[in-house]
This record gives C-alpha cells, sequence and structure tokens, in this order.
C-alpha cells in the first residue's frame, strides 16, 4: 500500500493529527462556553427580594385602596375601609416582610429543615415528623375545633394577601419554591 506520506517527512501525521485534535477541542470548549449560563446579577436578586416600602402597588383581591404607612422603625401601619381589605393588606406586608421566616417556620413543622440548611439537622426533622405523625393520630378521632365567624374570614383574607405576595414574586423569578406539603 503506498503512503500519501512523504518519506522524508515522518512526523507530518502526528503533527497534523495533533492539529486536529486541537481543533476538535478548541469546537468543543466554545459549545460549552455558549451553554455555560451568565453569572447572575447577586445585588439586582437581594435588591429585588426587599419589600416595596414607598411607591404604590396595585394588587388583585382588594375592594379599596389601603394606605400602609411605615414608622421610623419600619413597622408597618395598615390602613382599609373594610376589615376583609385590612386583613388582605396585613398579609401581603407580612409576607413581604418576613416570608423567609414564614418559609422557615413551616419547614420547620413539616420536619424539612434539613433540605435547606444541611445534613446536621436530619435527627431534628425525625423527631418533628414523629411529632406530626403522633399529633395527627390523636386528632383523628377528636372534633377539634376549626375558626368560626369572622375569625375564619379573617384568617382566610391574610392568607390570601401571603399567595398574593407570593405569586407576585415568585412569577418575577427563574426558580420556584419546591412543592408544598400539608403540614
Amino acid at each position: 500500500m503506498k503512503s500519501f506520506m512523504p518519506s522524508n517527512l515522518p512526523g507530518v501525521g502526528i503533527v497534523v493529527a495533533g492539529l486536529l485534535v486541537l481543533a476538535l477541542l478548541g469546537v468543543g470548549a466554545a459549545r460549552m462556553r455558549a451553554q455555560v449560563p451568565a453569572r447572575p446579577d447577586l445585588a439586582a436578586q437581594a435588591k429585588a427580594a426587599l419589600a416595596q416600602l414607598s411607591g404604590t402597588i396595585i394588587v388583585r383581591g382588594l375592594s379599596e385602596p389601603v394606605e400602609v404607612l411605615r414608622d421610623t422603625w419600619g413597622i408597618p401601619h395598615i390602613y382599609a375601609k373594610s376589615t376583609a381589605d385590612l386583613f388582605f393588606a396585613q398579609g401581603y406586608v407580612v409576607a413581604q416582610d418576613r416570608m423567609w421566616q414564614l418559609e422557615m417556620w413551616r419547614r420547620n413543622g413539616e420536619g424539612r429543615l434539613a433540605e435547606v440548611l444541611g445534613p446536621e439537622y436530619v435527627t431534628r426533622d425525625r423527631f418533628a415528623r414523629l411529632l406530626t405523625r403522633s399529633t395527627t393520630r390523636r386528632d383523628a378521632g377528636s372534633s377539634r375545633r376549626s375558626p368560626r365567624g369572622s375569625t375564619r374570614r379573617s384568617k382566610k383574607q391574610s392568607t390570601s394577601g401571603k399567595y398574593r405576595w407570593s405569586s407576585r414574586r415568585w412569577d418575577s423569578s427563574r426558580s420556584r419554591p419546591g412543592p408544598r406539603r400539608p403540614s
């Protein structure tokens, strides 16, 4: 069989093979660079997570405008024409100010802290789940009283306000919270 390479240049084949490998590596690296997502702007994300303290927010779920004024210490004072709007706004403001705390309380009650805080919380989560199971079994046979009347409506409005803020927050974000499990 006849070789296409001149016999006086035996290293040319190795050089050509080396150049071919480098070209393929370069194409692969360029593809990988194109697929790497851009670094998130952490300062913008942190600022977006803060509560809006001034201006106007238009929120579905209110029947009349509500005014939220914050004092020198940042404590919200809510003024509304109806009790339903008052509790809706209260839920919205609580979620705006304390969603992280509410989320941690929920995880604590469900025994799911280790998911976000690490394996050192697994023992604590097991204990919380044990308590939840035993409480559920004990309460299954009893007729636990649920709130009635105006208390029930107030809690429902407050919860609606929290969900409204939460839905606005996650609609504008790239990531969504994990699935909610009943506690």
